[in-house]
């Protein structure tokens, strides 16, 4: 599998005081209150745009529901939730006009480089990306819910951040499908203070 991105923000994350991980992970999904195990499968030529990237975001909201902000600010990283939550509203959101895992781009500044590689590794393919542009259906999540799980081995600097939220699935303006998201990321503060997303662990 191919992954390309841009060398400014590979240098960015590179300075990012956060150890590499070797935690295996996993994704964990939600419908109709059921949770059960996402599998998504890779396509050898997956590719990730570079995070400046962006599909044109002219409008406020999509069939009535926000977008998100695609934008860090400071206040993102003062604690685990906040950048947690951020990180998977701008996450969700795959707009039908953009290019094959533009989410994965939209997230680059909210994670860490474990963080980034651990979403890229999941990246779909541009072929997949073709059929679905060709249903023309775009992804955006309602608000995130957050809960730390103090179960996992969290310390000062490492917390796990358990996300849920609504995904709608939106097609010619309208919503034509959902489901309940959920997934548990750890969450690392960074040598600069900076809370920040680190990789996918399996809950519980």
């Amino acid at each position: 599998m191919t992954v390309t991105a841009g060398s400014d923000i590979e240098q960015h994350l590179a300075t990012l005081s956060v150890p590499p991980t070797t935690l295996s992970v996993v994704a964990v999904s939600r419908r109709s209150s059921s949770r059960t195990k996402l599998t998504t499968a890779l396509a050898s030529t997956a590719t990730v745009p570079q995070p400046a990237a962006t599909a044109s975001t002219a409008a406020r909201s999509l069939a009535g529901h926000p977008l998100p902000r695609l934008t860090p600010e400071t206040a993102d990283f003062i604690g685990p939730e906040a950048v947690a939550a951020q990180y998977l509203s701008a996450w969700c959101y795959m707009p039908v006009d953009g290019p094959a895992n533009l989410n994965i781009a939209h997230v680059a500044g909210w994670v860490t480089a474990a963080g980034w590689d651990d979403d890229k590794s999941r990246a779909i393919g541009d072929g997949t990306w073709a059929q679905i542009q060709d249903e023309g259906v775009s992804t955006l999540c309602g608000p995130v819910d957050t809960e730390l799980n103090h179960q996992g081995p969290e310390t000062a600097r490492r917390k796990f951040v358990m996300l849920y939220a609504t995904r709608y699935r939106i097609a010619g303006g309208q919503v034509i499908d959902s489901d309940e998201i959920a997934t548990q990321r750890r969450v690392l503060r960074a040598g600069d203070g900076r809370w920040l997303v680190d990789v996918q662990v399996l809950a519980g």
